[in-house]
Protein backbone atom coordinates (compact mmCIF):
# COMPACT_ATOMS: atom_id res chain seq x y z
CA UNK A 1 0.00 0.00 0.00
CA UNK A 2 3.25 2.33 0.72
CA UNK A 3 4.52 1.83 -2.35
CA UNK A 4 1.52 2.87 -4.56
CA UNK A 5 0.95 5.87 -2.49
CA UNK A 6 4.83 6.87 -3.58
CA UNK A 7 4.00 6.34 -6.69
CA UNK A 8 0.97 8.12 -7.12
CA UNK A 9 2.00 11.01 -5.00
CA UNK A 10 5.23 11.23 -7.68
CA UNK A 11 2.53 11.10 -10.78
CA UNK A 12 0.06 13.45 -9.29
CA UNK A 13 4.07 15.87 -9.09
CA UNK A 14 3.75 16.10 -12.96
CA UNK A 15 0.56 18.09 -13.23
CA UNK A 16 1.61 21.19 -11.98
CA UNK A 17 0.55 23.79 -13.97
CA UNK A 18 3.34 25.92 -16.04
CA UNK A 19 2.99 29.15 -16.94
CA UNK A 20 4.86 31.71 -19.41
CA UNK A 21 4.67 34.62 -20.57
CA UNK A 22 4.26 35.73 -24.73
CA UNK A 23 7.45 34.93 -26.78
CA UNK A 24 6.36 37.94 -28.35
CA UNK A 25 6.17 40.48 -25.14
CA UNK A 26 9.41 38.22 -23.67
CA UNK A 27 11.43 39.45 -27.22
CA UNK A 28 10.20 43.29 -26.59
CA UNK A 29 11.44 43.34 -23.24
CA UNK A 30 14.38 41.62 -23.57
CA UNK A 31 15.07 43.84 -27.44
CA UNK A 32 14.18 47.07 -25.12
CA UNK A 33 16.29 45.99 -22.22
CA UNK A 34 12.86 46.51 -19.66
CA UNK A 35 12.23 44.96 -16.54
CA UNK A 36 8.72 43.84 -15.67
CA UNK A 37 8.80 46.84 -13.02
CA UNK A 38 9.32 49.23 -15.73
CA UNK A 39 6.70 52.10 -16.82
CA UNK A 40 6.71 50.51 -20.08
CA UNK A 41 6.99 46.39 -19.06
CA UNK A 42 4.46 46.81 -15.96
CA UNK A 43 2.05 47.73 -19.49
CA UNK A 44 3.01 43.98 -20.55
CA UNK A 45 -0.07 42.91 -23.03
CA UNK A 46 -1.43 46.27 -23.19
CA UNK A 47 1.20 47.62 -25.17
CA UNK A 48 0.07 45.67 -28.07
CA UNK A 49 -3.77 45.01 -26.95
CA UNK A 50 -6.20 47.67 -25.54
CA UNK A 51 -7.63 45.29 -22.92
CA UNK A 52 -6.45 42.03 -21.55
CA UNK A 53 -10.11 40.48 -21.89
CA UNK A 54 -10.75 40.90 -25.49
CA UNK A 55 -7.67 40.40 -27.68
CA UNK A 56 -8.32 40.81 -30.53
CA UNK A 57 -8.47 45.01 -30.08
CA UNK A 58 -5.01 45.67 -30.78
CA UNK A 59 -3.63 49.53 -29.91
CA UNK A 60 -2.01 51.43 -33.05
CA UNK A 61 1.23 49.84 -32.22
CA UNK A 62 -0.06 46.57 -31.91
CA UNK A 63 -2.09 46.89 -35.65
CA UNK A 64 1.55 48.30 -36.62
CA UNK A 65 3.16 44.70 -35.53
CA UNK A 66 0.40 42.84 -36.73
CA UNK A 67 1.45 44.26 -40.35
CA UNK A 68 4.74 44.27 -40.11
CA UNK A 69 4.83 40.21 -39.54
CA UNK A 70 2.20 40.12 -42.43
CA UNK A 71 4.84 41.89 -44.49
CA UNK A 72 7.48 39.74 -43.45
CA UNK A 73 5.09 36.44 -44.35
CA UNK A 74 5.84 35.62 -41.08
CA UNK A 75 4.32 34.47 -37.46
CA UNK A 76 7.18 34.70 -35.68
CA UNK A 77 7.94 38.38 -34.09
CA UNK A 78 11.79 39.29 -34.43
CA UNK A 79 13.97 42.32 -34.04
CA UNK A 80 13.96 43.23 -37.16
CA UNK A 81 10.86 43.64 -37.01
CA UNK A 82 10.57 45.59 -34.22
CA UNK A 83 13.36 47.44 -35.16
CA UNK A 84 11.09 48.43 -38.12
CA UNK A 85 7.69 49.49 -36.54
CA UNK A 86 10.03 51.24 -33.66
CA UNK A 87 10.98 53.86 -36.27
CA UNK A 88 7.38 54.39 -37.04
CA UNK A 89 4.83 56.82 -34.72
CA UNK A 90 1.86 54.67 -34.49
CA UNK A 91 -0.28 56.60 -32.51
CA UNK A 92 0.45 60.16 -34.31
CA UNK A 93 1.63 61.45 -31.21
CA UNK A 94 4.96 62.95 -33.04
CA UNK A 95 7.08 60.64 -31.86
CA UNK A 96 8.92 57.44 -32.99
CA UNK A 97 7.87 54.39 -30.90
CA UNK A 98 11.70 53.87 -30.25
CA UNK A 99 11.80 57.69 -28.72
CA UNK A 100 8.92 56.74 -26.68
CA UNK A 101 9.69 53.32 -25.00
CA UNK A 102 13.17 54.98 -24.53
CA UNK A 103 11.08 57.85 -22.68
CA UNK A 104 9.41 55.12 -20.57
CA UNK A 105 5.84 55.93 -22.05
CA UNK A 106 4.24 52.75 -23.92
CA UNK A 107 4.00 53.08 -27.69
CA UNK A 108 0.60 51.31 -27.31
CA UNK A 109 -1.18 53.98 -25.36
CA UNK A 110 -4.07 56.03 -27.04
CA UNK A 111 -2.72 59.02 -29.39
CA UNK A 112 -4.17 61.14 -32.28
CA UNK A 113 -3.85 58.00 -34.68
CA UNK A 114 -6.65 55.58 -32.35
CA UNK A 115 -9.28 58.34 -32.78
CA UNK A 116 -9.36 57.67 -36.57
CA UNK A 117 -9.99 54.20 -35.84
CA UNK A 118 -14.15 53.57 -35.09
CA UNK A 119 -14.28 51.46 -32.06
CA UNK A 120 -15.11 47.91 -32.57
CA UNK A 121 -19.03 47.45 -31.79
CA UNK A 122 -19.02 45.70 -28.05
CA UNK A 123 -19.37 41.77 -28.93
CA UNK A 124 -21.51 39.68 -26.40
CA UNK A 125 -19.54 37.43 -24.65
CA UNK A 126 -20.22 34.09 -25.66
CA UNK A 127 -19.89 31.40 -22.98
CA UNK A 128 -17.40 29.20 -25.65
CA UNK A 129 -14.13 30.84 -25.89
CA UNK A 130 -12.51 31.31 -29.02
CA UNK A 131 -10.28 28.45 -28.50
CA UNK A 132 -13.62 25.66 -27.77
CA UNK A 133 -11.63 24.39 -24.37
CA UNK A 134 -8.71 23.10 -26.91
CA UNK A 135 -5.80 24.02 -24.07
CA UNK A 136 -7.79 22.72 -21.08
CA UNK A 137 -8.34 19.38 -22.55
CA UNK A 138 -5.29 18.68 -24.94
CA UNK A 139 -3.09 18.14 -21.87
CA UNK A 140 -5.04 15.05 -20.36
CA UNK A 141 -4.42 12.44 -22.96
CA UNK A 142 -0.62 13.47 -23.08
CA UNK A 143 -0.32 13.41 -18.78
CA UNK A 144 -2.27 10.34 -19.04
CA UNK A 145 -0.12 8.14 -21.33
CA UNK A 146 2.61 9.57 -20.00
CA UNK A 147 1.72 7.73 -16.83
CA UNK A 148 0.78 4.66 -18.27
CA UNK A 149 3.95 4.15 -19.42
CA UNK A 150 5.62 4.70 -16.51
CA UNK A 151 2.99 2.54 -14.88
CA UNK A 152 3.46 -0.05 -16.79
CA UNK A 153 7.51 -0.13 -16.70
CA UNK A 154 7.32 -0.15 -12.94
CA UNK A 155 4.92 -2.73 -12.98
CA UNK A 156 7.38 -5.46 -15.17
CA UNK A 157 10.87 -4.33 -13.40
CA UNK A 158 8.86 -5.08 -9.92
CA UNK A 159 6.38 -7.80 -11.18
CA UNK A 160 3.20 -6.52 -9.63
CA UNK A 161 0.08 -6.80 -11.72
CA UNK A 162 -1.52 -4.43 -10.02
CA UNK A 163 0.54 -1.87 -11.61
CA UNK A 164 0.18 -2.99 -15.33
CA UNK A 165 -3.37 -2.67 -14.46
CA UNK A 166 -3.14 0.57 -13.30
CA UNK A 167 -1.08 1.50 -16.26
CA UNK A 168 -3.60 0.12 -18.79
CA UNK A 169 -6.07 2.43 -17.56
CA UNK A 170 -4.44 5.61 -17.84
CA UNK A 171 -3.73 4.42 -21.47
CA UNK A 172 -7.93 3.68 -22.05
CA UNK A 173 -8.44 7.19 -20.35
CA UNK A 174 -5.46 9.24 -22.42
CA UNK A 175 -7.27 7.24 -25.52
CA UNK A 176 -10.58 8.34 -24.76
CA UNK A 177 -9.30 12.50 -23.71
CA UNK A 178 -7.48 12.20 -26.34
CA UNK A 179 -10.93 11.81 -28.99
CA UNK A 180 -11.97 15.16 -26.76
CA UNK A 181 -8.93 17.00 -27.69
CA UNK A 182 -9.79 16.23 -31.43
CA UNK A 183 -12.98 17.37 -30.92
CA UNK A 184 -12.16 20.76 -29.24
CA UNK A 185 -9.13 21.32 -31.88
CA UNK A 186 -11.47 20.40 -34.83
CA UNK A 187 -14.22 23.19 -32.94
CA UNK A 188 -11.77 25.56 -32.13
CA UNK A 189 -10.56 26.06 -35.96
CA UNK A 190 -13.92 25.89 -37.02
CA UNK A 191 -14.67 29.15 -34.53
CA UNK A 192 -11.51 30.85 -35.49
CA UNK A 193 -11.83 30.16 -39.55
CA UNK A 194 -8.20 28.66 -38.94
CA UNK A 195 -7.97 26.71 -42.92
CA UNK A 196 -6.69 23.33 -43.08
CA UNK A 197 -3.71 23.46 -44.48
CA UNK A 198 0.39 23.73 -43.43
CA UNK A 199 1.04 23.79 -39.64
CA UNK A 200 -2.18 23.13 -38.47
CA UNK A 201 -3.21 20.25 -41.05
CA UNK A 202 -0.15 18.08 -39.52
CA UNK A 203 -0.84 18.90 -35.71
CA UNK A 204 -3.97 17.49 -36.74
CA UNK A 205 -3.20 14.60 -38.61
CA UNK A 206 -0.63 13.62 -36.11
CA UNK A 207 -3.26 13.93 -33.06
CA UNK A 208 -5.73 11.83 -34.98
CA UNK A 209 -2.67 9.09 -35.26
CA UNK A 210 -1.63 9.40 -31.85
CA UNK A 211 -5.28 9.00 -30.91
CA UNK A 212 -5.72 5.51 -32.95
CA UNK A 213 -2.41 3.78 -32.00
CA UNK A 214 -3.53 4.88 -28.26
CA UNK A 215 -6.83 2.94 -29.22
CA UNK A 216 -5.11 0.22 -30.87
CA UNK A 217 -2.90 -0.38 -27.40
CA UNK A 218 -6.02 -0.62 -25.51
CA UNK A 219 -7.01 -3.33 -27.89
CA UNK A 220 -3.87 -5.39 -27.29
CA UNK A 221 -3.81 -4.93 -23.55
CA UNK A 222 -7.82 -6.00 -22.94
CA UNK A 223 -7.19 -8.80 -20.12
CA UNK A 224 -3.55 -9.72 -21.35
CA UNK A 225 -1.48 -7.71 -19.04
CA UNK A 226 1.04 -9.56 -17.38
CA UNK A 227 0.73 -12.20 -19.99
CA UNK A 228 1.62 -10.76 -22.86
CA UNK A 229 3.94 -12.95 -25.43
CA UNK A 230 6.75 -11.53 -26.31
CA UNK A 231 6.22 -10.71 -29.95
CA UNK A 232 3.21 -8.44 -28.91
CA UNK A 233 5.11 -7.00 -25.96
CA UNK A 234 7.35 -5.75 -28.65
CA UNK A 235 4.91 -4.12 -30.76
CA UNK A 236 2.97 -3.06 -28.01
CA UNK A 237 5.99 -0.64 -26.71
CA UNK A 238 7.46 0.22 -30.37
CA UNK A 239 4.03 1.46 -30.61
CA UNK A 240 4.28 3.38 -27.29
CA UNK A 241 7.71 4.94 -28.34
CA UNK A 242 6.14 5.70 -31.78
CA UNK A 243 3.28 7.56 -30.34
CA UNK A 244 5.24 9.12 -27.63
CA UNK A 245 7.33 10.77 -30.02
CA UNK A 246 4.34 11.59 -32.56
CA UNK A 247 2.35 13.50 -29.04
CA UNK A 248 5.74 15.73 -28.45
CA UNK A 249 6.07 16.65 -32.26
CA UNK A 250 2.49 17.52 -32.35
CA UNK A 251 2.84 20.03 -29.53
CA UNK A 252 5.59 21.35 -30.75
CA UNK A 253 3.88 22.10 -34.05
CA UNK A 254 0.63 23.74 -31.82
CA UNK A 255 2.68 25.62 -29.89
CA UNK A 256 4.70 26.79 -33.31
CA UNK A 257 1.17 27.55 -34.44
CA UNK A 258 -0.03 29.84 -31.39
CA UNK A 259 3.44 31.30 -30.90
CA UNK A 260 5.25 30.92 -34.36
CA UNK A 261 8.69 29.27 -34.57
Amino acid sequence: MKFRMIIALALMSFSASVFAKSEFLELFMSTYKLSDSSPVGSKACLICHQTEDDFTKMTAYGRDLKKGLADAGTNALNESILKTVGALDSNGSGKTNDEKIKAGVSPGETGPSDAKVPAAPEKKKSLIPANFFHPAVVHFPIGLFMAGLLLDALGLFFKRPGLLVSGWYNILMAAVTAVGGVFTGFGAMYIQKVPVKGVIFEHMILAMTCTFLMFFMVILRVHRHEKMHLPIRIAYFGMALLCLLLISYAGHLGGAFVYGE
